[in-house]
């Protein structure tokens, strides 16, 4: 076997490639092989060399006779194989938390075959328990593979399936920069000799730092003289890291990442500038979160006799993804139809709610509902993947993607082949709902899909790439991005099973010979080009520093950390340029006459018509602040995102009360004669209308608590007014509105005429005087009182006898209010409403509870 060591400023695929003869080219990735090609001359009506990965080369010579097993459904026959005894002790309570060390089982038996390890002896007693248990599953799994007649990679890596046929017309095996070799790789290559191949490698390292016996990276020599132009820089946060790097990186650059599968720079950088060929995990697609999106609002969908029920605030956040309006074909009217719901105390949606009054603004909602029924009566994999072959894709296709679509599919079809293969036997033994399972297993599955972004053309851009599987390069100028510790060398891992010093007695790869590949291929990728860069992050705060890696070619080489052109006190100035007006768009830039402080003035088109009903709430946020009086009230400004609690809402409690006062008194009419039973029945009938409306989790309290509650203090209610109204009851009347009209304007002015509105929960009438009664269920306010007597007299006679008071129902205490209070409160509610007109605009002026005001962040603007 030749060895090949080229120093660092050679040309690495130029030297290896040769265009003369036919070869086997292996590389140890993908972007090598595919840059070496470029160097390749095709020749004309001549057999071709061959550009393999090792993988690919193992695939090629190792082929199996059988089926080969992969990713998920390992997983599943994993799970499959598990006893109940063996998922105690493993802490194995479901298929999904089998999931990881599934992986972590078969990637171990792997890495013993490549090491050519058989059984483990001389493990301490917790490894040697769990050991036993892994041998247990690995013997039960190679039976039944064998009943099967299946494989997998693992399995078909064995010497007894070797077959050099498809190097039929080659005499020659290169390996490219390949630095080290695993036991078994090392055999194929001696195999491969002994067959009558001439093997090479092409090593870019110094021979002092190559061990040729073992085939593998011992060391890493720093050149005396490098060669390379060094450049460091320290910078505090990523932002400034980046900044710097637009303002160093030109034409024959290249940026490596040492950060490379963490960083999201692809979301911030233009391609015409930098190019970023990253492929993107397929859970940013929208056909992932739509499904993600379904998935939730079904796990969440409850049970009714011959319904489902989907909670409404599950349904508001999946109506707040685009795709999944856009899929369902839902509207602004919808959604508002939605919000009002919430906004009314329902927490559940249900199919009946679309064939009341609302029906044709919810049954936008239908086909969603449609949909979870179907997802509910899933109980194979082949049913769920069949149902989502048939969603819609044109509605959710990611045009900037170039193979979501067709990975999807994919795995659908990967998926849906589980069942076929006889590996499951009931999936009863992995889910406890088999629906959510399943759709929970595909979700997963696709998670771990790959989709590449579309080149828009080749571009003259400079690339973007991982540090550690960059190809090979000679380069004109490097960028090395992220160079801190804890980045490169990456951060040490817990083992599976094994200890590092255990690791290191069997020949398996240990931390210290990652360290030292990585060390490799940072000092490589800048020992080969003529200028470098390095950055890394320094926060102390953040107890972030430097390489190792740095460190030593500050020490070896006598460098210093050079000053950054842009630091963090240039902040500001960068920021105005980004969002400077001559940068922006004319449709975003602001009219010269909208930049000064925008004063919100009073004007008649505030006010439909030169009418405004004023009701007691409506009030309360004018006295205490114009400006929310006019977003709330004129502009009719809700919240965007709604948030419904688990708890029953302190107003749904106060409407289920004045319903059930509503009905008694109904019922009663002027005797407000009522008995335990009656009470009891309507109480009841009340709470089964509200089924929508009170969370199942609580249900059974409020049914224990809250009902047996109400029902003591309605007959108390009933009990204490009868013995307080002595006189005779002519009428009485329950929610009671006043009619506005021309003569019941209570504030005149040029702009409008102000009527005030409410609606009064009881009037007791017996001639002589009038009760008003106003049922409470949390906290209450005298006020109030007096804004209903003004309803009763508006015109504010002397003599009009009033006898107002509260019942707090949760209290069974019932609160007079003091008579004539309502002549003060009059000039009160006079006196605020003409401040605000002659006050001429909507102010808005700082208190402490403004911090839990919804409109905040409005008022911030206007506040300047």
């Amino acid at each position: 076997m030749k060895v090949n060591y080229l120093n660092y400023k050679q040309d690495l695929f130029q030297e290896a490639i040769d265009n003369k003869e036919p070869v086997v080219y292996v590389f140890d990735n993908n972007h090598n092989r595919l840059r070496a090609r470029e160097y390749y001359e095709r020749p004309f009506l001549k057999q071709e060399s061959i550009f393999l990965t090792v993988a690919e080369l193992k695939e090629k010579l190792f082929p199996a006779d059988r089926l080969v097993l992969k990713e998920e459904k390992l997983a599943v026959i994993f799970y499959e194989l598990l006893t109940e005894e063996e998922k105690r002790k493993l802490k194995i309570d479901s298929y999904f938390d089998a999931i990881e060390l599934a992986a972590e089982f078969f990637n171990f038996y792997a890495e013993l075959n490549e090491y050519n390890i058989g059984k483990l002896e001389g493990l301490r007693d917790w490894q040697q328990q769990k050991y036993n248990i892994l041998q247990g599953i690995r013997e039960r799994y190679l039976a039944r593979m064998e009943e099967l007649n299946y494989t997998d990679r693992t399995l078909a890596f064995n010497f007894n399936n070797l077959c050099l046929d498809y190097l039929n017309g080659y005499r020659k095996v290169v390996f490219v920069n390949i630095v080290n070799f695993t036991p078994k790789e090392k055999e194929l290559l001696e195999r491969l000799e002994l067959a009558g191949m001439k093997v090479e490698l092409y090593l870019q390292l110094a021979p002092q730092d190559f061990d040729e016996g073992n085939l593998s990276l011992k060391s890493v020599s720093l050149p005396a003289d490098p060669g390379t132009a060094i450049r460091l820089y320290h910078t505090g946060d990523d932002l400034l890291q980046l900044i710097n790097l637009i303002i160093r990186c030109g034409q024959d650059c290249t940026i490596l990442d040492a950060d490379y599968d963490n960083s999201n720079y692809h979301r911030l950088l233009s391609p015409d500038k930098i190019i970023i060929d990253k492929e993107i995990s397929f859970s940013e697609t929208k056909i992932f979160r739509f499904l993600n999106n379904l998935y939730r609002l079904y796990v969440n969908t409850g049970q009714r006799e011959h319904y489902l029920i989907l909670p409404v605030n599950d349904l508001l956040e999946a109506c707040y993804l685009r795709e999944f309006r856009d899929y369902y074909s839902l509207t602004g009217y919808n959604l508002r139809a939605l919000q009002e719901l919430a906004r009314s105390g329902y927490v559940y949606f249900s199919p009946e709610l679309t064939r009341d009054h609302r029906g044709p603004a919810l049954s936008g909602f239908e086909p969603v509902m449609e949909d979870i029924k179907q997802i509910n009566g899933m109980r194979t994999l082949k049913e769920f993947c069949s149902f989502l072959e048939g969603v819609n894709l044109r509605k959710l296709n990611d045009y900037w993607l170039v193979d979501n679509v067709s990975q999807y599919f994919d795995a659908l079809l990967e998926l849906s082949s589980i069942e076929e293969m006889g590996i499951v036997s009931s999936w009863n033994r992995y889910f406890d709902d088999t629906a959510r399972g399943l759709f929970r297993m595909i979700l997963n599955y696709l998670r771990y899909k790959k989709v590449k972004p579309v080149k828009n053309g080749e571009g003259e851009g400079v690339r973007l790439d991982s540090l550690l599987t960059a190809c090979h390069d000679k380069r004109e100028r490097v960028i090395i991005l992220n160079a801190s510790r804890g980045v490169i060398p990456s951060e040490r891992e817990g083992g599976f099973l094994l200890t590092e010093k255990q690791r290191l007695a069997l020949g398996l790869r240990t931390y210290s010979d990652r360290r030292l590949e990585e060390k490799y291929y940072f000092f490589r990728h800048l020992f080969s080009s003529k200028e470098g860069i390095v950055f890394s992050l320094k926060n102390l705060e953040g107890n972030v520093t430097s390489s190792s890696f740095v460190d030593e070619l500050k020490i070896e080489y006598g460098l210093e950390i050079s000053e950054m052109e842009v630091r963090a006190v240039h902040y500001p100035a960068v920021i105005s340029r980004i969002f400077s007006p001559e940068h922006l768009s004319t449709a975003y830039r602001p009219a010269p006459d909208s930049i000064r402080a925008d004063n919100l003035v009073i004007e008649r088109e505030d006010f439909s018509e030169g009418v405004f009903t004023l009701g007691y709430y409506k009030y309360n946020t004018l006295k205490d602040c114009y400006y929310r009086f006019y977003l709330e009230h004129i502009a009719d400004l809700e919240e965007e995102r709604l948030l419904i609690k688990k708890e029953l809402d302190p107003m749904v409690i106060g409407n289920f009360v004045h319903e059930i006062f509503t009905e008694l008194i109904n019922r009663t009419g002027v005797s407000l004669q009522v008995d335990r039973s009656l009470v009891e029945e309507v109480v009841e009938e009340r709470f089964n209308s509200y089924d929508l409306r009170i969370d199942d989790y609580y249900k059974r309290y409020y049914r224990d608590v809250l009902l047996k509650k109400i029902k003591e203090s309605v007959l108390y209610f009933f009990g204490l007014m009868r013995k307080r109204v002595k006189e005779g009851i002519k009428s009485v009347r329950v929610e009671w509105q006043p009619e506005n009209g021309p003569d019941s304007v209570f504030f005149r002015h040029q702009m409008v005429d102000l009527y005030l509105n409410g609606r009064i929960d009881l009037i007791i009438d017996t001639g002589e005087r009038k009760y008003i009664v106003d049922f409470k269920t949390g906290g209450s306010s005298t006020d109030q009182l007096d804004f209903y007597s003004l309803l009763l007299n508006p015109d504010l006679v002397k003599d009009y006898r009033i006898e107002k008071g509260i019942y707090s129902v949760m209290e069974e205490r019932y609160i007079p209010g003091r008579p004539g209070t309502e002549f003060d409160f009059a000039a009160e509610l006079s006196g605020n409403i003409e401040g605000l007109f002659s006050s001429g605009e909507y102010r808005a002026e700082y208190r402490s509870r403004c911090k839990r005001c919804i409109f905040l962040d409005i008022c911030r603007v206007v506040m300047g």
